[in-house]
């Protein structure tokens, strides 16, 4: 079975069924061909995430940090209190989407979402992040950050949601994952867990598969794999290597140095 034989959802259903604005994520890199097995055991349990027709959409995010990758380093370093601020364009639709994620009470991460926001860090979106930093953290947390964030990192994939029919979860597969010159091998997915609890039915199966969950941030490995390894040394060089390569020969240099 493929993800295509899935029943579909729309999005309004999506938004109604399960939000999980506040959530627990697992991440796994697996070989896409456990695709298939996978979908064949959620028969039944999932549906996909279908928006104008389609079920995968292609997404263009872009990072915000500061000169000193603030941002990045309290991640790689494990700070409790530390956030991530993206816009994300859906490119199929237009959709421009304003996102902070921070972390809430148990290590739950928490998101904050501005629809329709402009594509560029503009005052409006600023003032969006600096209220959803206030509710998060409260008004006297980094105080100065918002004016400080610059783009950083721009990356692209093409994105199929898997929505839960019986649990309340959601799980992303991100393929043709670009970055800076990098690129996730054609032969891997990650995808992604988000669940109100640590594990569901989908991680006993992920587990069942041979896979497991691993700490990655996509951000972070960004910056890993475009700036050198040695900038923050959140990830295993070896690992970055075997899962990335070189879109093009400009990133031979980068891709060179993280191992």
């Amino acid at each position: 079975m493929s993800l295509l034989d899935l029943p579909g959802i729309c999005l309004q259903d999506l938004s109604a069924a399960s939000s999980l604005q506040a959530r627990q994520d697992r991440k796994y890199v697996i070989a896409t061909d456990v695709l298939t097995p996978l979908v064949d055991a959620l028969a039944g349990h999932v549906a996909v995430l279908e928006v104008d027709g389609l079920r995968s959409s292609r997404y263009q995010t872009r990072y915000y940090d500061t000169v000193d990758l603030l941002t990045a380093r309290h991640h790689a370093q494990g700070v409790r209190r530390r956030f991530k601020a993206r816009t994300r364009s859906y490119l199929d639709s237009g959709l421009v989407r304003l996102e902070l994620k921070g972390k809430g009470g148990g290590g739950h991460t928490v998101k904050y979402a501005l629809d329709g926001a402009a594509t560029e860090l503009d005052s409006t979106g600023r003032g969006f992040l600096r209220d959803a930093l206030d509710r998060c953290y409260g008004p006297r947390y980094l105080p100065d950050v918002v004016d400080r964030l610059r783009p950083t990192v721009d990356m692209t994939c093409r994105r199929t949601t898997l929505v839960g029919t019986i649990e309340q979860l959601r799980v992303t597969v991100d393929r043709d994952l670009r970055f800076g010159g990098a690129r996730l091998r054609p032969d891997l997915t990650v995808l992604e867990v988000k669940s109100v609890g640590p594990r569901t039915d989908v991680d006993r199966l992920l587990v069942g598969l041979g896979a497991r969950p691993v700490s990655f941030s996509k951000y972070v490995a960004a910056i890993e794999l475009t700036r050198g390894a040695e900038v923050l040394r959140s990830h295993p060089a070896a690992l970055l290597r075997r899962w990335f390569g070189a879109e093009q020969d400009g990133c031979d240099r980068a891709l060179a140095e993280a191992v």
